[in-house]
């Protein structure tokens, strides 16, 4: 039984070297805006998804290998050079051996060469290995390479997708010269809505196939931007009247065009990117600046991370609920409605005392 000389302290002390890297390779990572060396290591390597305890572990494997084979190839090579010098300056036995001594001195002669040979087959093997492993580390670069290109070119499809129009036929009314109407039909231009809602899922697709924070704010940028552009050009909002009467803003809102699908899709996608990404709906933000959201059907959805300054989103119960508690403007109204509660509370506190002094004086 082979037995490796080494002594329990050491043998302990690297046991627990190999415990404490194991337990940090589990450890959560602590959130650092500047990169330890290791991390930057791991990162040029390409290997920032995997954890860093881990990739310690690795690296210093890699570390013992490298020392083991460069160990290897001078061995070899000193072998190598040790055998070719012998076997020059030997002598070349008798092609047709006669005497024993011959015989054995011609197949010493042949075993030489055919270490020789072995050796130098074993060293090109050492020798090649790092440039297999270049190879394969080039190779999977450009896997990875090609995996991004056709990611982003699945983004720019979707993303081109979201301004798709179709042509369609349109009437027009116009006068003859005798005073009459009449019709007639040319080809016009309108926005693709069932193209564009399509696009919007397929960039919601692309997040759920790599859930990431850089995609999911790349996502939300797209996505933000097309509510606002589209509402504000196309969309414009409708000022509510001028009245604190429930039923006549009840009966307004009721009256609000509904909102576009595409649009009503875009902003419910933007509230779910943060759960489909694993964050806080804070840390994903996203800008919805002057974005016309009237009657649009927002429940149960989340919104915490967007800026809503000078949005308007009245008209519909559940985006006014959302919405509440982002704005200064929504506490203010608040406060107002909180004022205006305790004043008809005292106006009425006032009256009963009133009627009662009046019944006392009777």
């Amino acid at each position: 039984m082979t037995t490796i000389p080494i002594s329990p302290q050491v043998f302990a002390a690297l046991m627990a070297t190999v415990a404490i890297l194991l337990v940090a390779a589990y450890l959560p990572k602590q959130v650092r805006q500047a990169l330890s060396p290791v991390e930057a290591f791991q990162k040029r390597l390409g290997y920032e998804r995997l954890d860093s305890g881990l990739f310690l572990v690795l690296v210093l494997l890699a570390v013992g290998a490298a020392v083991v084979w460069l160990a290897l190839l001078l061995l070899l090579v000193v072998g190598l050079v040790g055998l070719i010098l012998d076997t020059g300056w030997s002598d070349i036995p008798p092609l047709n051996p006669i005497t024993d001594e011959a015989k054995e001195a011609v197949w010493n002669w042949r075993f030489k060469l055919a270490q020789l040979a072995a050796l130098t087959a074993v060293l090109g093997a050492v020798v090649t290995l790092p440039i297999t492993l270049n190879r394969l580390r080039l190779t999977r670069a450009q896997t990875e390479t090609a995996k991004e290109a056709l990611f982003n070119q699945k983004i720019t499809e979707a993303a081109a997708d979201l301004h798709a129009q179709r042509q369609v036929t349109l009437p027009e009314t116009y006068k003859k010269l005798k005073g009459d109407t009449a019709r007639k039909r040319f080809n016009g231009w309108e926005d693709d809505v069932v193209r564009r809602t399509a696009a919007i899922d397929r960039l919601e697709g692309l997040v759920r196939e790599r859930p990431e924070r850089e995609i999911a704010e790349r996502v939300a940028r797209i996505l933000s931007m097309y509510v606002r552009e589209l509402s504000r050009e196309t969309w414009p909002a409708e000022t509510p009247p001028k009245t604190d009467d429930p039923k006549e803003l009840r009966q307004w809102a009721r009256g609000l065009p509904p909102l576009r699908s595409d649009m009503e899709a875009a902003v419910v996608t933007l509230s779910r990117l943060a759960a489909i990404v694993g964050l806080p709906a804070r840390d994903l933000p996203f800008d919805l600046q002057e974005s016309n959201l009237q009657r649009a059907r927002l429940s149960g959805q989340d919104l915490q991370g967007a800026h809503l300054g000078g949005r308007r989103c009245r008209g519909r119960t559940s985006a006014r609920r959302i919405c509440r508690g982002r704005t200064s403007a929504l506490r203010r109204c608040k406060a107002r409605n909180l004022a205006r509660r305790t004043c008809k509370a005292r106006h009425s506190f006032l009256q009963r005392c009133r009627e009662r002094t009046s019944a006392w004086r009777r």
